[in-house]
């Protein structure tokens, strides 16, 4: 019988267009975030998030759950990984026994406080591991000064904080992002599931009147034709941050690293509801 859920064991999970690793890689999922298992082939497994993505994984991507197991690891994994790498530790300061990506997913167990392990955090990952990992590298940890910033002020500030990390298509994570992939990773950390492509993320998004300000978190989109094949979010007006062959900010012209070509394709702005957008695919 076929489980309905899954959780990611390993750091990240490639999702595929079809069950084989030659196929293009569409998106990616961090460890300890729980999917949908739509089918199964072999040693692969359909699986979609909360947005609703499908893609093929490999089976020691995932650890199947049922409906119960996966709620209640829902609501037990509290923490993510608030680092562009966030090592997992056996003991503290000890060998690491998981290197996990910005967002991941872990339940923890308990804060320790004495010599060695001061400040350290006993966790237990998806796969049920169980190591330490420095209380300051566990989030949400927003910067005291947009604590309570709108999410757009705070998705903007922490996509900028990706700057350098290298384009990749299909890719989702601090690791290696496309250009809606970091605008999905950013708006992720603020709790808004926003879709995974550019010309899914249009269509949830409001396009701003002539005479609406930009502000900071809104959307750029831009294409050709009538289609959309790139996606900024505003930092600074007119500042903007974008995965361009690698995470940098920029403008049109006068801020940051120039890109006047964008200037001739740019469809708009769009403001992302200050509301979650919640598609819930993965939810038990």
């Amino acid at each position: 019988m076929l489980r309905r859920f899954a959780v990611v064991v390993t750091p990240l999970a490639h999702l595929q267009a079809r069950p084989n690793h030659q196929s293009e890689l569409k998106s990616q999922r961090a460890a300890g975030e729980v999917l949908r298992v739509l089918d199964r082939r072999g040693t692969w497994f359909l699986v979609a998030g909360a947005d609703r993505y499908p893609g093929w994984v490999r089976s020691w991507s995932v650890r199947t759950l049922s409906p119960h197991a996966a709620r209640a690891w829902s609501r037990s994994a509290t923490f993510c990984a608030w680092g562009r790498t966030v090592n997992v530790r056996r003991t503290p300061g000890g060998s690491v026994i998981a290197a996990l990506p910005l967002g991941a997913r872990l339940r923890p167990l308990g804060r320790h406080g004495r010599g060695r392990a001061r400040g350290q955090v006993r966790v237990e990952l998806a796969s049920g591991e169980r190591g330490f990992v420095d209380r300051r590298e566990l989030g949400p940890a927003w910067p005291p000064a947009i604590r309570r910033a709108p999410a757009g002020v705070r998705a903007a500030a922490l996509a900028q904080s990706l700057a350098g990390t290298t384009y990749l298509w299909g890719g989702t994570s601090s690791w290696g992002v496309d250009c809606s992939g970091l605008v999905q990773l950013a708006y992720a950390a603020t709790g808004l599931v926003l879709p995974r492509d550019a010309q899914d993320q249009i269509q949830v998004a409001r396009r701003l009147a002539r005479s609406e300000a930009v502000r900071t978190g809104d959307l750029l989109f831009f294409g050709r034709g009538g289609g959309v094949s790139h996606v900024a979010i505003v930092t600074e007006p007119p500042g903007f941050v974008h995965a361009y062959g690698r995470v940098e900010s920029a403008s049109f012209r006068g801020g940051g690293v120039e890109r006047p070509e964008l200037a001739e394709i740019c469809l708009g702005a769009y403001r992302v509801p200050n509301q979650e957008i919640w598609l819930g695919a993965a939810q038990p």
